[in-house]
């Protein structure tokens, strides 16, 4: 509902450019598609251009008229998919076989980026993240915590409640 109410708010002054960030982030699928059909209804009316950010790719394919898929970094355009799907359009487009074509090819382009940043962040970390979470989850011997052993302070938190529990671990050792 806030939503649909900021959305109204912002149409009231009838903007000629219409920026959204996004707007449909913390709402469910259905309600995600329901609204977009709304946005598009008003759009359509209003005869407005709309600048569309968002990390949900239905929500582009159904809304753009073109997808700029960004690349991982440098953040640059790393390519514009055309989407020619008929106006006006409704939610239902969204079980289209040319619907599916596009969320696939944009996915393709986004699975790309997104594996060479975990590539990326792994060469960054060179490794010591993993090794830091592996130890992280290891129970210590004895203590029936697994919440204690997975924090930061782990032989501290472990170490404190250890006399009661039983538990081996010395303080401040992971």
């Amino acid at each position: 509902m806030r939503q649909r109410v900021a959305i109204a708010r912002t149409l009231a002054s009838e903007p000629k450019i219409l920026l959204m960030d996004e707007p449909f982030g913390a709402l469910d699928e259905q309600t995600r598609l329901l609204l977009g059909d709304k946005v598009l209804q008003i759009q359509d009316q209003l005869k407005q251009t709309c600048l569309l950010i968002t990390h949900n790719i239905t929500e582009a394919v159904q809304l753009a008229d073109r997808v700029l898929v960004m690349t991982y970094r440098p953040g640059t355009v790393k390519r514009m998919v055309p989407i020619e799907l008929p106006r006006p359009r409704s939610s239902e487009i969204v079980s289209s076989d040319a619907f599916g074509h596009y969320v696939a090819q944009i996915w393709g382009d986004l699975r790309e980026e997104a594996s060479r940043g975990m590539r990326d962040d792994e060469a960054h970390r060179g490794g010591r993240a993993s090794a830091a979470a592996a130890r992280g989850r290891r129970r210590h011997r004895g203590c029936r915590s697994r919440a204690a052993s997975s924090s930061p302070d782990a032989g501290r938190a472990c170490a404190a409640r250890g006399r009661a529990s039983g538990c081996a671990a010395r303080p401040g050792r992971g």
